[in-house]
């Protein structure tokens, strides 16, 4: 756990641009990954506010992301940014309601 806020401090003294060859570097499209020991976290920037949003983790065993362990986090990460826009267009109804822009009227 130390590791991890160790990584995560690093990762906050250069938002966006800060690279790290092996605890922390580009996945794939949009999504970064995140390796400490066994521990790995898929993540994803949120630019507005600048934001490191972690999407999907497991323990690896193998060195090699698992298909379904990929499959997974595209899934996870589809269904941040489809929720995101929701959020920020004012449509999204969650569990405890409808998330109104703050310039709508909430009625």
């Amino acid at each position: 756990m130390v590791k991890m806020v160790a990584v995560l401090k690093a990762i906050n003294t250069k938002p966006l641009t800060y690279s790290h060859d092996e605890k922390f570097k580009r996945l794939e499209r949009r999504v970064w990954e995140i390796k400490i020991g066994q521990i790995r976290l898929a993540c994803v920037w949120d630019p507005k506010p600048i934001n490191l949003v972690a999407i999907y983790g497991f323990n690896k065993k193998t060195d090699r992301w698992p298909k379904q362990h990929l499959e997974n986090m595209r899934q996870q990460r589809d269904l941040y940014f489809r929720v995101r826009k929701q959020i920020i267009k004012g449509d999204y109804y969650g569990r405890t309601g409808r998330i109104a822009r703050e310039d709508q009227d909430p009625s």
